[in-house]
């Protein structure tokens, strides 16, 4: 669960209290995931971000959402999270109070991590691949195994 706090002035506003889950795997217990508790199981470099966010949020009671880095107690690594927060209202549209979630992203950020770097290889691997076939005196083309015509040495 994300860190939640209630929104507007006339409801308490401080970070709500984690789940079982949460528990489990932060290893803050209800009690230390509440009031100032919570950023304890946050990475540093992501904080500033999402209390920013969170201080937007709870003024404009916009949603909230933010991907940061939450560690694991288990193994003490640091796993990717996506965490959402919306103002929940009353029939007569008066804010209540913030309902959050916290999903675990990790696979899928180090997927997308893994493609861009493939993708970033594969095109300087065509860049040199094109080069040698520029500079080849005899002449030449680069033809990858899919049948694609990429470049001939004209020259």
């Amino acid at each position: 669960r994300s860190p939640q706090r209630d929104g507007p002035p006339h409801i308490e506003r401080k970070p709500g209290h984690g789940n079982r889950e949460w528990a489990a795997s932060t290893g803050l217990a209800r009690e230390r995931s509440a009031g100032h508790g919570w950023p304890k199981a946050i990475h540093p470099e992501d904080l500033p971000g999402i209390r920013e966010r969170w201080e937007q949020s709870t003024r404009t009671q916009e949603p909230f959402e933010t991907e940061c880095r939450i560690r694991r107690v288990e193994d003490g690594s640091w796993r990717w999270h996506l965490g959402r927060a919306v103002m929940l209202r009353d029939p007569s549209g008066a804010a209540l109070k913030w309902f959050g979630t916290c999903t675990d992203i990790d696979d899928r950020k180090r997927s997308e991590e893994e493609r861009t770097a493939s993708l970033t290889a594969l095109g300087e691997s065509e860049l040199r691949c094109a080069r040698l076939v520029k500079s080849n005196l005899n002449g030449g083309w680069l033809r990858p195994s899919d049948g694609r015509h990429l470049d001939t040495n004209d020259d």
